[in-house]
């Protein structure tokens, strides 16, 4: 693994070193796993730069009969009243075998081949797999239509599993309901990615923002009915699974189910201990590898400019163990990675 003291962290982070040592190792998941990285080093900086500008600020494209979008800190809470619920698995013996996936948004085809490489590491182990997904499937990438098709096969199949509602889905639920302020609840989205997500499902930039929240809850029922039934909190014995990461100055029974999904800062940030580890996505890791802290687990890689997109396997109280695509080479590949440990 790759460790790097907590004062460090920074410094290597803005020199792009992390960046550099990504070593997808030859995996067991078949034909194709990758060989040690030699070639396009220059591009890991690249892309952690651009996942950082990302979360500066999102992109502004919209269509022409929409003023330009607001920033996602101006977005949240714009009307939506989203609570979900918890998912308590404590306790729960059949938890034995359990992978977390970071953010996918619209990578569909690392989505497909990293559920190929969960299914082969299950069968291996002689256990089945629960999933948690970690939200944000869809938004930037062209196929968030068809990452959530993967999405809801995958959780009518594996018993236990679950989708946890990202920042994202909540954008196009809120285009979705917010009647009265569509045309605003409409920028918020488009302002964020959901352009690439209406394309996805066949919509036009030109047609009535009315008449595509309409056709989209008409025609895609089930895709609908996923996310208005993702929890927003999954807890286990060890761990707790959000979106984006919990308000350390509250109890896991009191957090606010909108907090889990936009904090940042006054979560990553917090030096402290926590009851349980967290599992989340969110915020693209510098590195574009998982990190491991000393009160959390970071998932969300950067799919959609790395190519990488990772999940964590948690087996029976085993360490845990992380597995990412590459799409460098000319397919995409699956193999375990190190994480960037910080300790």
């Amino acid at each position: 693994m790759v460790r790097i003291p907590r004062r460090d962290a920074g410094a290597h982070r803005r020199a792009g070193l992390l960046a550099r040592r990504s070593r997808l190792r030859r995996g067991r998941h078949g034909r194709g796993a990758p060989a040690p990285r030699r070639r396009r080093h220059h591009s890991r900086p690249r892309r952690a730069a651009a996942a950082r500008a990302a979360r500066r600020q999102e992109p502004r494209t919209h269509p022409a009969r929409l003023a330009q979008g607001r920033h996602p800190a101006q977005c949240r809470g714009a009307g939506l009243a989203l609570q979900g619920r918890v998912r308590d698995l404590t306790g729960d013996p059949a938890l034995p075998l359990l992978f977390a996936i970071g953010d996918v948004h619209g990578r569909r085809d690392l989505l497909a081949a990293l559920l190929a490489a969960v299914e082969v590491e299950a069968e291996r182990l002689g256990k089945p797999p629960r999933l948690i997904f970690l939200g944000d499937i869809i938004d930037r990438g062209p196929e968030s239509r068809q990452a959530l098709d993967l999405v809801v096969a995958a959780l009518a199949e594996h018993a236990g599993s679950k989708l946890i509602l990202g920042n994202h889905e909540e954008f196009l639920l809120d285009f979705l309901d917010n009647a009265e302020n569509r045309e605003s609840a409409a920028r918020n989205w488009f302002a964020n990615g959901g352009l690439a997500t209406l394309k996805s499902y066949k919509f036009g930039e030109t047609e009535r923002i009315d008449t595509i929240a309409a056709h989209f809850a008409r025609d895609f029922p089930g895709h609908v009915a996923a996310m208005r039934a993702a929890d927003w909190m999954v807890e286990t014995e060890r761990h707790v699974f959000v979106h984006g990461g919990i308000d350390p100055h509250v109890s896991h029974s009191t957090q606010d189910p909108g907090t889990t999904r936009w904090i940042r800062h006054d979560f990553l940030d917090w030096r402290g201990s926590l009851p349980k580890a967290v599992v989340h996505g969110h915020t693209p890791t510098d590195s574009c590898l998982p990190e491991v802290h000393p009160n959390r687990i970071a998932l969300d890689t950067g799919a959609v400019f790395s190519g990488h997109l990772t999940c964590v396997i948690f087996d029976d109280g085993t360490p845990p163990r992380f597995l990412a695509t590459d799409d460098s080479g000319g397919e995409i590949t699956v193999a375990e990675v190190d994480p960037v440990v910080f300790g």
